[in-house]
């Protein structure tokens, strides 16, 4: 069984959370220097509703930063040039750990 389990969003929720829990665009918050979103550490704890100690298994976390410009767009505003047309403005970095691996007994 292969399920995905929201732990947390930065702290306090952006304005922009969405009913289904999702963040939606950041538009120009990431050319703020300080955006006024977001947070610079996060920490939880999750428990799987349906995790059964008789049953092995394994999770893993997986992160997603809100977009954040490019280093070539940083350029283009700085030096006041245009950006190609090809050429994305943003970009969105994830990570994911190393899996926890739980064996019964």
């Amino acid at each position: 069984m292969n399920e995905m389990i929201d732990a947390q969003a930065s702290n306090p929720l952006p304005p922009m959370l969405a009913d289904s829990g999702m963040v939606g665009p950041v538009e120009q918050s990431v050319w703020q220097q300080h955006a006024a979103i977001g947070t610079r550490g996060l920490e939880t704890t999750c428990k799987d509703p349906a995790f059964d100690p008789k049953q092995r298994a394994f999770h893993y976390v997986r992160a997603i930063e809100i977009p954040t410009p490019r280093r070539t767009a940083r350029d283009a505003k700085f030096f006041g040039s245009a950006l190609p047309k090809a050429v994305p403005g943003s970009v969105q970095e994830r990570a994911c750990t190393s899996p926890i691996w739980y064996t019964p007994g």
